[in-house]
């Protein structure tokens, strides 16, 4: 007993509190299995003096996590676990522990490399069990040793389970030290180049695809640029769609179990995900850059909008509020890195962390917005104007619509861009810069065409509500924490759960791309209802050129009927299909 108290005093530097739970989902679930029968150990701790030693040996890592009963101090139980690890390759290592359903002690030791081929590894079983004993312990000892690895002189396990041989007391009771070792198979390797490969792949044919694009000299030049920014985010969306089920698929069998351990000291595969992950992040930075230089190469320079004119007051107020518009996403950034580095998983703030990242953002973004709506209304001013809003009524009792009134903003955006919106409740909105620049046929086309859009009703309210889908999970999750629920039990369910989070996202970009397939077709139907009542072939098509030459670059930015899906090409070439009879050519002509 004086030898035992001599070295913990010695290990006592190398002892302290836990950050995560000892007892987390991983001992929970393998005390479970214990329980279930198939080895000699007990089914549960009797007295204070039982101890599970659970010993878990890789190639490359040992992990040694003892369990007693709530009533035995964590500390001392360390302290027993340090000074058993005297002599041994755990020696030095911090021992941590934790009162959670039980009292736990954890020491961990790795000696991983990066692109390691083997690796070899001795655990020193006898002295773990002695040193406990010496402490005054009764240990129950469970060793598992990875299928993948070969342990010299190891008997038959007494139980195989998924990814483990198990040891169990008997078995392990005459052994000094087990020795382990492991070495990665060109299975193994040839999976991990396959994802590399993969993404690779997938970039080329994109890379492919956009020079073909670009050199088809059939299309016009408009519509390959259109076609030259959607090709992009087409591959990259192509490749997580398909690289995310492959990953998830490849971290449920045995071969990234080995990798995990040889590269990086760990016991579970999940330890490969920031390795795999980030490989399709490749594509959103060279994909974009690439596509950029072809386009250049091939079409030409991009037209460079004239930039907008603005006073120096409200460009200083822009400038304020697109500093602040930064901070909410710095601030979900930092809460992130917060949750992940610094605060303990068992903080009760740790469940609800990453949700109010995910949400802060879009909540952060709209009381912005708020609190500069005001001092920015200062430079804008909108009228009403009697004429537009009497021929948008002419044009409503022939279409069956009602249109209210329609209203003129003036403004620096509105003086350098061409837009025409139809803002609900029977208001439409136009730019003085499109009544600058439209004749009177051209601009009562426009309005035929938000008139139409009034009777031709698309439900995409319901897409609107998709992304936020994938934060519920999250929420949902803090929620079964916060009120009590255990941790570990929800985190053994992370298998089937991740899948879960992935179905909203994928949901969100499938019904997206439905979403903008009607609005597509809704653009359409709403030029043939608005063709067949102005009846003015060319007043229509030059009205839909110059929109598109003096709307926004960017459909985000100011929002118009240039932000519509269909691309100028199509919605000529619409116009140039229809029918003299449905165009009404024979009844008024080309005005």
């Amino acid at each position: 007993m004086g030898l035992w108290l001599v070295c913990a005093s010695a290990a006592q530097a190398g002892i302290q509190a836990a950050s995560d739970p000892i007892f987390n989902s991983r001992a929970q679930t393998l005390l479970e299995s214990v329980q279930g029968g198939g080895t000699d150990l007990p089914l549960s701790l009797q007295t204070s003096r039982d101890v599970y030693l659970f010993i878990t040996a890789g190639a490359a890592y040992t992990e040694v996590r003892a369990l007693a009963l709530p009533l035995v101090p964590p500390q001392r139980l360390a302290q027993a676990l340090a000074a058993s690890t005297a002599g041994t390759a755990l020696a030095g290592r911090t021992v941590t522990w934790s009162a959670d359903d039980y009292s736990a002690a954890l020491v961990q030791e790795g000696h991983g490399q990066l692109l390691a081929r083997s690796a070899a590894n001795t655990v020193p079983v006898g002295a773990l069990v002695t040193g406990l004993r010496r402490a005054g312990f009764a240990p129950h000892t469970l060793l598992r040793v990875p299928l993948y690895a070969s342990g010299v002189s190891l008997p038959p396990p007494r139980h195989r389970a998924r990814a483990f041989n198990w040891y169990d007391q008997r078995q392990v009771a005459g052994m000094g030290s087990v020795h382990v070792r492991a070495s990665l198979s060109g299975t193994d390797i040839g999976l991990l180049l396959f994802f590399l490969i993969f993404v690779a792949a997938v970039g080329m044919i994109g890379l492919l695809a956009v020079v073909r694009v670009a050199r088809d000299e059939r299309l016009p030049a408009e519509t390959r640029r259109q076609r030259l920014k959607a090709l992009p985010m087409n591959a990259i969306l192509g490749v997580f769609l398909l690289y995310t089920p492959l990953m998830m698929a490849y971290l449920r069998t045995q071969h990234p179990l080995a990798v995990s351990d040889l590269w990086f000291s760990s016991s579970t595969p999940a330890t490969l995900v920031p390795f795999l992950a980030p490989f399709p992040a490749i594509l959103l930075f060279l994909m974009p850059i690439a596509t950029r230089r072809l386009e250049t190469r091939h079409l030409g320079p991009a037209p460079v909008a004239a930039p907008i004119s603005m006073s120096p007051e409200e460009t200083a107020i822009r400038q304020r509020m697109a500093r602040w518009s930064a901070l909410p996403h710095l601030a979900a950034v930092v809460g992130v890195a917060v949750g992940l580095f610094l605060l303990p998983r068992k903080s009760p703030l740790y469940p609800v962390l990453h949700p109010l990242a995910q949400i802060l953002p879009v909540v952060g973004a709209a009381v912005i917005a708020r609190l500069f709506r005001r001092p920015l209304a200062a430079f804008t001013c909108i009228t009403p104007d009697d004429d537009l809003t009497w021929r948008a009524r002419q044009l409503g009792m022939q279409m069956g619509a009602r249109p209210q009134e329609v209203r003129v903003e003036d403004s620096s955006k509105a003086a350098h861009y061409a837009t025409i919106t139809n803002e609900g409740g029977g208001r439409i909105l136009v730019s003085r810069k499109l009544l600058e620049a439209m004749s009177r046929d051209e601009l009562e086309f426009l309005l035929a065409h938000q008139v139409a859009l009034m009777q031709v009703k698309v439900p995409l309210t319901p897409l609107m509500l998709l992304p936020v889908l994938p934060a519920v999970l999250p929420i949902a999750f803090a929620a079964w924490i916060l009120t009590g629920h255990r941790a570990t039990t929800l985190f053994s369910l992370m298998p089937y759960l991740i899948p879960l989070m992935l179905l909203p996202l994928l949901a969100t970009l499938f019904l997206s791309r439905r979403g903008a397939t009607l609005e597509a077709r809704r653009a359409l139907a709403a030029d043939r209802a608005a063709l067949a009542v102005t009846r003015n072939v060319a007043a229509a098509q030059s009205a839909l050129m110059k929109l598109a030459s003096s709307a926004p670059a960017s459909p985000g930015e100011v929002a118009g009927m240039g932000a519509l899906p269909p691309s100028l090409a199509a919605r000529l070439k619409a116009l140039a299909e229809m029918p003299p009879s449905a165009a009404g050519l024979g009844r008024r002509g080309n005005r």
